[in-house]
């Protein structure tokens, strides 16, 4: 049998159906497993899709190829919307299929936010999503429009320049950071599994050899 390694791995998610999304053997479509049929079949790219029409009246006779897309990871959310990350271009991204309404997915871009291949996804038990940056050994919270979670609330930090006249002073919005948790350069996280409420359950390989497996407990809001 062929010696199976990390980079084999293959994001699978179930929704609350039973039907079981998957990533292809090529990386190169989502399959679906339902029980109702007895073999997985495609679920994406759809045959069927027909992409919307340009608002430029004037557009190429031959419309340009779209860029291939790798699918690297998968989750179901609370809300039963599947979200798979992709890269395309050698930049990261997000498709978002809503599983209720049906419809053709909608597309998130990472970039500038992320730059890495997204290794795995999970589902947060509170309608967003932790995604993973094996390559910085970084974990992120997104939230349910898929955005990251801050680190700290907003806050104001008073202009350097003011005006002379008796007015109320300037501020302006200082942005936090993301939220993250960083694992030091022994410990490489390999996958995610979510647990009850916001917990989140890691496993991590050891540069000495073996893994470890880790806790997490989200306290936000």
């Amino acid at each position: 049998e062929q010696q199976l390694v990390a980079s084999d791995r293959r994001a699978a998610a179930a929704d609350r159906s039973g039907n079981v999304y998957a990533i292809s053997a090529d990386r190169k479509a989502i399959e679906i497993a339902s029980p109702a049929v007895a073999a997985p079949y495609p679920f994406w790219p759809d045959r069927r899709y027909r992409p919307a029409p340009p608002a430029n009246p004037f557009a190429d006779a031959v419309p340009q190829a779209t860029a291939s897309m790798l699918y690297t990871a998968l989750a179901v959310t609370n809300e039963h919307f599947l979200v798979v990350a992709f890269i395309a271009e050698g930049l990261p991204g997000l498709l978002r299929f809503d599983l209720v309404g049906g419809g053709e997915p909608e597309r998130f871009s990472l970039d500038p936010v992320f730059v890495n291949p997204v290794a795995d996804l999970v589902s947060d038990g509170c309608s967003g999503l932790w995604l993973l940056d094996a390559v910085t050994r970084r974990i992120y919270r997104l939230d349910r429009n898929l955005q990251p979670y801050p680190a700290a609330p907003v806050a104001e930090e008073t202009d350097l320049f003011q005006p002379d006249a008796p007015l109320p002073a300037r501020q302006h919005v200082v942005a936090p950071d993301r939220l993250e948790i960083l694992f030091p350069a022994a410990r490489i996280p390999l996958q995610m599994a979510a647990g009850e409420g916001e917990e989140l359950f890691v496993l991590t390989a050891r540069a000495a050899g073996g893994s470890v497996l880790r806790w997490h407990r989200a306290r936000l809001g």
